[in-house]
């Protein structure tokens, strides 16, 4: 199922267009059945629904020039909006724009319009030309259609360009991925491998980023011989071939063909492609909002506020993960056999999320302040251990922002900020 899932946010714009061929083919099959085969259902039909087939052909001709044209806008339309997000947000963010559920039907629905109204006009040959058909009259419904389909684009376009919203959907997406993990979280202990007779470390047979770890189909593979899998790599890690994935420990000892078998099974439950995805990464995520900020206190835009706003998204979610214990999680176990995965801890991830804006927010106060108060955040969130890392984090950052800013007021706001750290 996650590979599935995967494949189809991968290749979901290809999905789509052949959705809706299908779906032509489906709606020239039934206009030819009633046309042509069937016709005793006219009688059953509105008169107004019914039209000649003269006047059926030419609205079919004039739709398929119309769609043709319309989808080379849309088109056109859609690598604009793409230059917009390369010169004024992140690059990363044209994967979500491309991938928006209505930025891929349209171009289906017009592929798949077109291709009615051009095999349409097969249907309505000379020696029907005095029949009364309803060809012409499901190519006007199928116009309507498009065009609220396309009502529906402008409408996506205007708010995926606008920064707020932008920055809500990406943290929207991480929050949902981070709530999962949370709700699958289940604290284990590393049982030490000296209760283990037999070790083998799986290895990758391919290179590409850790997109899903199908825990499920491994604990059917060991379930029933005593064994623990203990995944070394990470979600959204980019993983070279011939690196070590995990370890497979077994409690007796396996033949060898059994033992090569199993470890090639597990490997073949680590999904890798040429590209990330944000389907179970919220670290994907985070890094859009954080090229975001970044962007907007480049020397071209100078949008701290964008940048305030995209320092409280990322508080909120390191906020999230900052009270769990840092232990290695049971994503599936049963009697016998147990998957343990381990994450990027809560330091990582505070690093992640913040170092490149701390570095370019360089001596501006806003962005310093809006930091400091998401740290404040996040530490009322945190363990105890945490706790410590993120006090130090903020209390080196103050130091070297203190020493850039140059008003007292500044300043004193900062310390105010710095001071409810306790």
């Amino acid at each position: 199922m996650q590979k599935f899932k995967i494949w189809f946010y991968n290749n979901h714009g290809k999905v789509y267009i052949i959705q809706y061929i299908l779906f032509s083919i489906a709606l020239l099959l039934g206009v030819w059945l009633i046309d042509i085969r069937y016709t005793w259902i006219h009688d059953l039909l509105p008169k107004y629904f019914l039209m000649e087939a003269d006047l059926s052909g030419s609205i079919l001709t004039t739709l398929s020039g119309s769609l043709l044209t319309i989808c080379t806008f849309t088109f056109s339309t859609i690598l604009t909006v793409c230059t917009y997000y390369t010169s004024s947000f992140s690059n990363s963010y044209i994967e979500n724009f491309i991938n928006n559920t209505f930025t891929m039907k349209l171009l289906g629905v017009y592929v798949g319009g077109f291709f009615y109204c051009i095999c349409g006009l097969f249907l309505i040959r000379d020696q029907f030309i005095d029949h009364m058909v309803i060809a012409g009259s499901i190519g006007i419904l199928y116009a309507i259609f498009c065009m609220i389909q396309f009502v529906r684009f402008v409408l996506g376009i205007i708010d995926s360009i606008q920064t707020t919203k932008i920055v809500e959907s990406l943290f929207v997406q991480a929050q949902t991925v981070i709530d999962e993990q949370i709700d699958k979280y289940n604290e284990t202990e590393n049982s030490k491998y000296e209760k283990y007779s037999n070790r083998c470390e799986i290895i990758a047979t391919d290179s590409g980023y850790l997109n899903a770890i199908n825990s499920e189909a491994m604990i059917k593979k060991i379930g029933d011989i005593g064994a623990k899998f203990i995944i070394k790599a990470k979600i959204g890690e980019y993983i070279v071939e011939g690196t070590t994935l995990g370890i497979f420990l077994s409690k007796d000892p396996l033949e060898e063909a059994n033992s090569s078998s199993i470890c090639v099974d597990l490997s073949k439950q680590f999904t890798l492609s040429a590209e990330q995805s944000d389907e179970y990464d919220f670290r994907f995520n985070i890094q859009k909002i954080v090229e975001i900020a970044v962007s907007a206190l480049g020397s071209g835009q100078k949008d701290p506020n964008t940048a305030v706003l995209c320092a409280m998204k990322l508080s909120i979610l390191l906020s999230k993960i900052a009270g769990l214990p840092e232990h290695y999680t049971s994503l599936a176990c049963n009697e016998d056999a147990e998957i343990m995965y381990r994450g990027y801890n809560f330091k990582e991830n505070l690093h992640f999320a913040f170092y490149q804006l701390i570095y370019q927010a360089g001596d501006n106060p806003a962005v310093i302040a809006a930091i400091l108060k998401g740290f404040l955040m996040i530490y009322a969130a945190s363990t105890t251990k945490n706790k410590e890392v993120v006090k130090k984090y903020a209390g080196e950052l103050y130091e070297m922002a203190i020493k850039d800013i140059k008003t007292s007021l500044d300043k004193d706001m900062l310390s105010n900020i710095m001071a409810k750290f306790r």
